[in-house]
């Protein structure tokens, strides 16, 4: 019949229009013509793996160029701050033969970043943010972390020797064993930090908020704690020689021996120019 001669006609016809639309256009006619693409495929799979390690070799060299310029001593202020910037967003992890001192960093983005053992000191990281910044151990002596947003941060066995956190956010945040001998805590938030063992000595924490921070064995002698918050902070084994708790609700903090708060209570009762709130405060507590 006339329909069954065409057939084969036809078929050929199709067979050229759809070999005429690429290389792969076969897969319509069926699965042995689809066969006829894999070696494109595993050719572009080469090529996107060739690409692909091709940048990670120009990102790895631009981390290096980096760190060198952070670790040259002719780099100027400049490039070291903006070498240090691209580090962070990097990623890098190492830190301890890189020049960081004095750097200039106000106002940086460094949520997140792994600064274990940097040595940052006199570093200017005013209204920085570095939440969950990784400071273990590192050197952020004198430097200037003014209105720093340090929540949740790694802190512990960091030497803060002087430096200046003058309204920071430093809540929930890890300190055990930090060295903030004579800091400037002026209204700085620590709510719920773990201070355990922190040396606090000299430290001027007038109007900080403590509240459920924990800082059992802390060295508080001589510090200034006029104002502070202390509801819920654990006090347990601190020591608190020549400490000012003038106009700090001492008594609503825990693990203070009976002997100190009868000294407290003697030396330390709300003033004249406390708030009212305060005063108040006490009042209900010597009645509990």
């Amino acid at each position: 019949m006339k329909g069954e001669s065409d057939l084969p006609r036809r078929v050929a016809a199709l067979e050229k229009k759809l070999s005429g639309q690429g290389v792969c256009s076969g897969w319509a006619g069926g699965w042995l013509r689809g066969l006829g693409c894999l070696p494109v495929v595993a050719l572009l799979t080469l090529n996107a793996w060739v690409l692909w390690k091709s940048f990670d070799a120009l990102a790895a060299d631009r981390i290096q160029r980096h760190f060198w310029v952070v670790c040259h001593q002719g780099a100027t202020d400049q490039q070291r701050r903006d070498a240090f910037t691209e580090l962070v967003k990097a990623g890098n992890r190492e830190w301890r033969s890189a020049r960081l001192a004095h750097l200039k960093l106000r106002r940086g983005e460094f949520d997140g970043a792994d600064l274990r053992l940097a040595g940052m000191e006199g570093c200017d990281l005013t209204e920085s943010s570095m939440v969950g910044v990784n400071l273990r151990a590192a050197n952020l002596q004198m430097a200037k972390l003014v209105r720093v947003d340090l929540s949740l941060a790694d802190l512990s066995e960091a030497i803060l020797l002087k430096a200046d956190l003058t309204d920071a956010t430093v809540r929930h945040a890890d300190l055990r064993s930090a060295t903030l001998e004579q800091c400037d805590l002026k209204n700085t938030d620590f709510e719920g930090s773990d201070l355990t063992e922190a040396n606090l000595l000299l430290a001027v924490l007038t109007d900080a908020n403590l509240q459920d921070a924990n800082l059992s064995w802390a060295n508080l002698d001589a510090a200034d704690l006029r104002g502070a918050n202390l509801a819920g902070a654990n006090l347990e084994n601190a020591t608190t020689h020549d400490t000012s708790f003038t106009d700090s609700n001492w008594w609503r903090a825990v693990g203070l021996p009976s002997v100190i708060v009868d000294r407290l209570k003697k030396d330390f009762a709300p003033s004249g120019e406390s708030s009212a709130e305060l005063q108040k405060d006490y009042t209900k507590w010597l009645q509990e």
